[in-house]
Formats: structure tokens, C-alpha cells, sequence
């Protein structure tokens, strides 16, 4: 559902998905806000980066994590027009070289990559992605620590008609009386 939310399926799943491929209203104005901040910035600091791509994108990407490098290490990610030629002449030798070893290192280059859909900032989406699901991990596993101490209060509280917080507690009031 993240995916989705984040037009992140088809790289992650290596199937364009039409639907995702279409901008909504709150993505164009959050993509405006980001533009105009970025321009502040840019301003304000007297930057003369460019500025990043807000254009969506079709990228060739490897299909699988076993795929043969290049060296020296280019990206492998290309950017590709939507038949799959690569965009730009740097694009075109990067695509050259990674079929050249690819067959070179004896495997099938039609099966180690694959043409997906990219948004418009996919690096700050794959970052958005990345937290939201270490904070998911992260309250799945406090609430599974903390659920049965809670429930395990209550019942002990309905049980005894008073807050009997520890095991230890419970122990001592049924024990022998302390001096």
C-alpha cells in the first residue's frame, strides 16, 4: 500500500502499473512546494546546483541483485525512452557496456534488466519509504512487547479489584508479612 501511495510499485515489483503513472492533484502541489523550496534554498545559499528532475521518468533497472558490473562502476540505472532506448549518448554506452559484460559473464541481458516507471523524486520517495517502514517495525515491535504487560495488568486488576503492577508484587502481598 506504501508502494502504491508513493507510485513505487513498478520498481519494486518490475511491472509497469498504468494507473501509477499519472500525477494526483496533492502530489502536483506537494512537487510545487518542494520546487519553490528548493529555490529558496538555492537563493538563500547562493547555490549554483542544478536543480533535480521533477519530470516523471522510464528507467532500465536490474531486474534481479545478481547482475554484472561494470568497471570502473557506472550507474546502472539508465534512462530510457518508452520503447527502451536509452535517452541520452552517456545512457547509450552504459546500456552497450553492461549487454557486453553481461555476455561476457554468460548471462541472459534481456533477463537481468527491465524498463520501469520512476516518479518524480524517487530518491526522496525511496527515503519516505525506507523510515516509514523502520517507525512500522519499530511500534510493531514495542507493541509487542508492551500489549501483554497492559492486558496482563488489567485482567490482574479485575481479578484482584486493585493494581498489582509486578509478579513480584503479587508474590509478596500473598506471602508472609514483612516486619
Amino acid at each position: 500500500m506504501l508502494a502504491k501511495t508513493l507510485r513505487l510499485s513498478s520498481y519494486f515489483y518490475g511491472v509497469r502499473y498504468e494507473a501509477e503513472e499519472v500525477r494526483g492533484p496533492i502530489e502536483r502541489r506537494l512537487l510545487a512546494a518542494h520546487k519553490v523550496w528548493t529555490n529558496v534554498k538555492r537563493t538563500v545559499t547562493r547555490s549554483r546546483a542544478p536543480l533535480p528532475n521533477y519530470n516523471d521518468m522510464q528507467m532500465r533497472v536490474p531486474y534481479a541483485d545478481s547482475v554484472a558490473l561494470v568497471k570502473p562502476r557506472r550507474n546502472v540505472f539508465v534512462e530510457v525512452d518508452n520503447s527502451g532506448i536509452p535517452v541520452s549518448d552517456e545512457g547509450k554506452i552504459t546500456a552497450v557496456l553492461q549487454d557486453r559484460v553481461g555476455r561476457k559473464a554468460h548471462r541472459r541481458v534481456k533477463e537481468d534488466y527491465t524498463q520501469v516507471f520512476m516518479p518524480a523524486l524517487y530518491h526522496l520517495r525511496f527515503w519516505i519509504f525506507g523510515m516509514s517502514l523502520l517507525v512500522s517495525v519499530a511500534w510493531t515491535c514495542a507493541m509487542a512487547m508492551f500489549m501483554p504487560i497492559a492486558i496482563g495488568r488489567m485482567v490482574t486488576t479485575m481479578y484482584f479489584g486493585r493494581q498489582v503492577h509486578d509478579g513480584y508484587s503479587f508474590v509478596g502481598s500473598r506471602g508472609a508479612s514483612v516486619p
